[in-house]
């Protein structure tokens, strides 16, 4: 028979016994043990949550502010993450720099990211990306989220000329 486990994230990093118990109905169990040293890898940064003000809805014109937590459940420090976060739809970029995110599952947070929504931007949901680039730009992490624009009144379409009028 085939066992498999799921190892949560937050593991000490350890040496472990792992039993196994089989029986039927009437018969002996059987028992076996099995040594398993657990360890995490050197370098892992994951996104842990994207704070988004005012919300995932937005008027055009109006600017969100993305705050991005990064935790570092690898076993190095991590130096000089980039964080982005993008709306590629619409041209929108904003980046900052964590000078240091600890090992050991500690969390840091990025400074505000303002990202202008322009104010003829077409009503829809646009895809957010979030990334944090580390080890020199040798490893990135992604994390994507919806942001719903609702249309500026603001904003309308000169009839003459196709120009753009505020």
């Amino acid at each position: 028979k085939e066992v498999s486990l799921q190892i949560p994230m937050d593991v000490n990093v350890d040496k472990y016994k792992l039993r196994l118990i089989a029986s039927d109905n009437n018969g002996q169990p059987l028992v076996e043990s099995y040594n398993l040293a657990l360890d995490t890898k050197k370098h892992l940064l994951m996104i842990e949550d994207v704070l988004v003000v005012p919300g995932t809805s937005v008027k055009a014109g109006q600017g969100v502010i993305a705050k991005v937590r990064v935790l570092n459940a690898g076993q190095d420090m991590q130096k000089n993450v980039r964080v982005r976060a993008t709306i590629p739809e619409l041209g929108v970029e904003q980046v900052a720099f964590i000078n240091k995110v600890a090992s050991g599952d500690e969390q840091d947070e990025s400074e505000d990211l303002l990202l202008r929504i322009p104010l003829c931007a077409k009503a829809g949901t646009y895809t957010m990306n979030v990334d944090a680039v580390y080890r020199g730009g040798r490893e990135t992490t992604t994390k994507s989220m919806q942001l719903t624009v609702a249309a500026n009144d603001r904003c309308f379409a000169q009839t003459s000329g196709g120009a753009v009028v505020s």
